[in-house]
């Protein structure tokens, strides 16, 4: 794929930044999770719809941000692109919501890593762009070393510091460095 075809795509152009973005709201809301204490559920209720709403604040002056710098998006590459990940995050919320009420709180970011890391695969295949084929399964198998890692109790807490909160931001960068960024 070509950084011109990169930068018509609609859902492609702001998908590096959605995944920064989505990766540190992940590893704050983890930050949160551990720091619970008796009574604290409230906090972490409210904590948990404020990330969210400015994820989603976030996400919606991202696409208008790049839409300025970019233009209008023109050409989709993946016309399913949107019903896909309307999809994902959809399944994903229910599955969050399954954990955390059966008392698993802690799987919640690597089912979103296996579960973002499988939808980048598909969507890297059917767009034709290897880059997020390869970023899916570095990001699924990054979801399976942390459920790993729970069951035998590692350093679960510093694996998802590096994959959340210094390897996918970085993998962002990366992204729309090399396809969306003018040189």
């Amino acid at each position: 794929m070509d950084p011109t075809t990169f930068r018509r795509d609609r859902w492609l152009r702001t998908s590096a930044y959605h995944l920064a973005t989505w990766s540190i709201a992940a590893f704050v809301i983890d930050i949160r999770f551990r720091s619970i204490g008796p009574g604290e559920h409230a906090t972490v209720s409210a904590t948990l719809v404020i990330i969210v709403a400015a994820s989603i604040l976030s996400s919606i002056q991202t696409e208008r941000r790049v839409a300025k710098m970019m233009g209008p998006a023109t050409d989709l590459v993946d016309a399913g692109a949107g019903t896909m990940w309307r999809i994902v995050v959809a399944v994903l919320v229910a599955a969050s919501i399954g954990l955390v009420a059966a008392a698993r709180a802690e799987a919640v970011p690597s089912a979103w890593l296996v579960g973002v890391g499988g939808a980048f695969m598909l969507w890297g295949r059917r767009a034709r762009f290897a880059w997020y084929e390869g970023l899916g399964a570095a990001i699924a198998a990054a979801g399976l070393v942390d459920a790993w890692m729970l069951v035998i109790g590692g350093p679960v807490a510093i694996f998802r510091l590096v994959v959340l909160g210094i390897g996918l931001p970085v993998a962002a960068i990366l992204t729309n460095r090399r396809y969306l960024w003018l040189r």
